[in-house]
């Protein structure tokens, strides 16, 4: 398991300059050929951040995919 807190991109100026973090967790678990990834990003604040969690929900698959793809150049 890899965690680590991650702030809003910068078009959301406002969320950014508040200095509230999510965090981020990164969970492996090896199968028997494969290792199966897990992304969990929380800590939302329930009003105000529907835009931002918007964003991430579709941008966490894009940078999980991509290193998918960096991982296997290596091979």
């Amino acid at each position: 398991m890899f965690s680590f807190t991650w702030n809003t991109p910068p078009q959301f100026k406002e969320l950014r300059a508040s200095g509230y973090h999510t965090c981020v967790v990164l969970e492996f678990v090896v199968e028997e050929k494969n290792t199966l990834e897990r992304l969990s990003n929380l800590g939302y604040p329930e009003n105000g951040w529907d835009l931002t969690y918007q964003y991430f929900d579709r941008a966490w698959d894009y940078v999980l995919d991509n290193l998918v793809i960096s991982c296997l150049q290596d091979e």
